[in-house]
């Protein structure tokens, strides 16, 4: 290893001389790099080394340990979440090499052959159920063989562990053997083969501990061990909103709800005991999403969030019974109703309120949840005639029409009355939310 070190800085030629002579007795005194350069320094620059004892390696101020699985859970899915959530420095080195297909297809046939002469000599009832279930799963496996859905290979599996002191790679080991007795995995740590475990474990492609690390799986149960699952949600970028801190592993957890693409939806629950600050989360969100420009319509049945609102400007609806503000079902608030965006531009009054009787359908369900097929196209005639009577089919655009020239409820209601002169047939059939309806333009339920 050669070091090259260069000085710079103005010398007349007298200094000059002198350091040169200087440096040509000093490279004659000093005969070794230990005598050149601090020795405690050595570590950082030396090329890489380690220290073997039997159930441990040290190198520098690391402490390395290599568990090795030698038996395995039969397990489908991603189960080893746990284990790759400990907090720790560890790591979940696998080999993987091809099994000759046509010696596992003999073993489970020869499986299924000899567990059944098997069952036929036995008379013990737990004894025969588990050759059942020994059957059973040789038949499942030559099944998937046979469908082309799996194939078989040599699995082999290390635990490497790190550390910064012996006692805490000891502390460390314990809670993982703990997890991996969980996880129904026996584990070993190779003592006096520590060396040989711990070069498999490297990303060189060596394999030195095959015989006491093979298992012969097919491909379903290999790929259970991919760490497929992903306990960190962290997506950074200038719109992205912290939420917390991640319990599993310390990491801040931040999400873009904007970008669709990574959040496909935008629900959340915030579930928490009295007291924990849910109430208190939910003002922080309220004021983000404020300072990002983002509309927000609160329901806030506990009355906990009128004085933020305020305090930003908003405007607090109080609805009730008794309360002056009404809700009108009736209104079409928006042209986004129509769900295809292709046609938003282009759409007439006459669409808007084809669409919007539909949605009235389901309010009217609500009110009757028994009604009928018949009662539901009853209501199709009596809104767009209650529409048409009050002239917003002559409007070009909802934006011309002024809210209290909308139908409410009561004209419904009226509409139903002339239906039941016109057409009693029909009213008959009509009848029982007729009287429902009653109770919402007249009776205590004013919400509407």
């Amino acid at each position: 290893m050669s070091i090259l070190k260069t000085l710079i800085f103005p010398l007349t030629k007298e200094k000059s001389k002198s350091i040169t002579e200087e440096i040509f007795i000093s490279e004659k005194k000093e005969e070794t790099i230990e005598n050149v350069l601090d020795p405690s320094n050595l570590d950082d620059i030396y090329p890489f080394s380690f220290e073997e004892f039997p159930s441990h390696i040290e190198s520098g101020t690391n402490y390395i340990r290599v568990l090795t699985i030698v038996d395995y859970a039969n397990q489908e899915g991603n189960w080893l979440g746990e284990l790759k959530r400990k907090k720790g420095n560890i790591t979940i080195v696998q080999h993987l090499s091809a099994a000759d297909d046509s010696k596992m297809v003999q073993h489970y046939n020869n499986t299924i052959k000899n567990k059944e002469v098997e069952m036929e000599r036995t008379l013990d009832p737990f004894t025969k159920k588990e050759l059942l279930k020994q059957i059973e799963s040789a038949h499942i496996q030559l099944d998937k063989y046979l469908n082309s859905q799996t194939t078989y290979l040599y699995q082999h599996t290390y635990v490497f562990l790190q550390a910064q002191s012996l006692s805490e790679l000891d502390t460390l080991t314990d809670n993982i053997t703990r997890t991996l007795t969980k996880l129904r995995l026996r584990s070993l740590t190779p003592t006096k083969g520590m060396y040989q475990a711990f070069w498999s474990a490297l990303p060189l492609g060596q394999n030195l501990l095959k015989s006491f690390t093979s298992r012969l799986s097919n491909t379903e149960a290999a790929s259970s061990f991919f760490p497929f699952d992903d306990a960190e949600i962290l997506d950074l970028s200038p719109m992205s909103q912290v939420e917390g801190i991640n319990k599993e592993t310390d990491s801040v957890i931040a999400v873009n709800y904007l970008d669709r693409k990574r959040v496909l939806n935008q629900h959340m629950v915030v579930i928490g005991t009295s007291g924990v600050g849910k109430s208190t989360y939910m003002v922080q969100k309220i004021i983000r999403n404020f300072a990002m420009g983002t509309k927000q319509f609160i329901i806030d049945p506990e009355n906990e969030y009128t004085r933020i609102v305020k305090q930003l400007g908003g405007e607090v609806i109080h609805l009730s019974s008794n309360a002056k503000t009404k809700i009108n079902p009736l209104e079409i608030n928006s042209a986004e109703i129509i769900d295809n965006e292709d046609v938003t531009s282009s759409v007439t009054m006459e669409d808007l309120i084809k669409e919007k009787i539909q949605r009235l359908k389901g309010f009217f369900q609500v009110l009757k949840p028994d009604i009928t097929q018949v009662e539901k196209a009853i209501m199709d005639k009596v809104l767009r005639d209650t529409y048409m009577d009050l002239g917003i089919y002559e409007y070009h655009s909802i934006k011309d029409i002024p809210s209290d020239r909308f139908p409410i409820l009561s004209d419904v209601y009226h509409q139903m009355e002339r239906l039941q002169e016109k057409d009693p047939d029909r009213f008959i059939k009509v009848k029982d939310l007729y009287f429902i309806l009653e109770s919402y333009v007249y009776g205590s339920n004013s919400l509407f």
